[in-house]
């Protein structure tokens, strides 16, 4: 792992499960390192201008038609955040698994 610098982008992958009508949408505009007590320790100092960006989203929910209003709620504000890369899997997470489960 090298030490990141200022002028890098660093490409997240999010699991949002119980993803429900997409209510976090709104948290990913403002991804930033947030490190308690970094502001004033020298050794996060380095990490303050990194760009966060959101590589790949996956949410999984078992409402039906929460998905379809996270789906409207991505079409409508979240798509140009979010990018191409957002999957949404319609689960109950109670009795699926996302690991041994085939998803198609």
């Amino acid at each position: 792992f090298n030490k990141p610098r200022g002028d890098q982008t660093f490409p997240l992958s999010i699991l949002d499960l119980a993803c429900g009508k997409g209510g976090d949408f709104p948290k990913f505009k403002s991804l930033r390192w947030d490190v308690k007590g970094a502001k004033n320790d020298p050794t996060y100092r380095h990490l303050q201008n990194i760009k966060l960006s959101i590589d790949r989203y996956v949410g999984a929910d078992n409402a039906k038609e929460s998905l379809k209003g996270a789906i409207s709620r991505y079409h409508q504000s979240f798509q140009n955040i979010l990018g191409q890369t957002c999957t949404l899997i319609h689960a109950d997470l109670g009795t699926n698994s996302l690991i041994e489960d085939k998803l198609f």
